[in-house]
C-alpha cells in the first residue's frame, strides 16, 4: 500500500514529564495565513498546564510529548512547536491524520 493513513491514539496516551522547565516558552498567539487571515489561537498557562484557545471554543488541555511535542485527547491531533537557531518558538507545526498546517507566533 503506497498511502496510508493511522489516526495517532490519543486517548489513552501518557504525557510525558518534564516539559514544565521550559513551559512558559510556548505561551502566545499564533496565526494561520499571512495576516491571520486562516484565523488566530492562544496558548495560554493555567498552573503547570497548557491550554490552546481556539475562538468561540472553550479551551482545550494540550498534553506533553517528547521536548516540544503536545497532543489532545480528543483526536488525533499532534503539534509541535517551531523553534529558530536561538532557541526562540516561532510558531507550531499541527499534524493530522491528512496534512500538516502551520501557525505563526505573533510578536
Amino acid at each position: 500500500m503506497a498511502f496510508h493513513e493511522t489516526n495517532i491514539p490519543n486517548k489513552n496516551r501518557k504525557p510525558s514529564t518534564g516539559a514544565g522547565d521550559h513551559i512558559s516558552d510556548y505561551v502566545g498567539h499564533y496565526r494561520f495565513g499571512e495576516n491571520g487571515d486562516k484565523g488566530e489561537i492562544s496558548v495560554v498557562r493555567t498552573g503547570d498546564k497548557l491550554f490552546e484557545t481556539w475562538p468561540g471554543e472553550a479551551p482545550v488541555e494540550i498534553l506533553p510529548g517528547k521536548y516540544d511535542t503536545f497532543f489532545t485527547r480528543a483526536d488525533g491531533l499532534v503539534e509541535r512547536f517551531v523553534r529558530d537557531k536561538s532557541g526562540n518558538v516561532t510558531g507550531i507545526l499541527y499534524t493530522y491524520p491528512d496534512g500538516e498546517v502551520e501557525a505563526k507566533r505573533m510578536p
